[in-house]
């Protein structure tokens, strides 16, 4: 995912990469468009893995290694934002994982213990830098109001 310029602009950004070929230079900016240049480019190298651990650790690498780290500061750039949040679905074994950037747990909710069914309870899990939460966490959730949308 991206911020701007728009996916489709991205796409043809990144066609025109493609070509020039990425073993001698990469782009190295923390630009949406450079970043996602960058991750194509290493997921297209990557190893498959068969076993879930190591797949799983070698998507959180290629998150991490485009993210914008903590502190970063653009001048230049000042709609450059940081990366707070990475997250990772596995959608076959209907899990979610977080990977906080102000923390060095990483979280996740195994969707099948949790009522997502019609008219279920509203709940919500509360992560603060405060109050650091590792494992799974769907037993942690409270019952909380709905979120009203402006």
């Amino acid at each position: 995912m991206t911020n701007d310029p728009d996916f489709s602009t991205q796409l043809k950004l990144l066609e025109y990469w493609k070509k020039a070929g990425g073993d001698n230079f990469l782009p190295g900016t923390l630009s949406p468009t450079d970043r996602l240049v960058r991750l194509d480019y290493m997921q297209n190298r990557l190893q498959k893995f068969e076993d879930q651990n190591m797949a799983l650790a070698s998507v959180f690498s290629l998150a991490r290694y485009i993210s914008p780290p903590i502190g970063m500061n653009s001048p230049e750039n000042p709609m450059s934002a940081i990366t707070l949040w990475r997250t990772v679905s596995d959608h076959s074994a209907r899990t979610y994982y977080f990977d906080s950037a102000v923390s060095p747990n990483v979280f996740w909710i195994d969707l099948k213990k949790v009522d997502l069914k019609p008219g279920a309870k509203t709940k919500t899990l509360k992560v603060s830098r405060d109050n650091p939460i590792v494992g799974e966490v769907s037993s942690q959730f409270e019952e909380a109001e709905p979120f009203e949308f402006l």
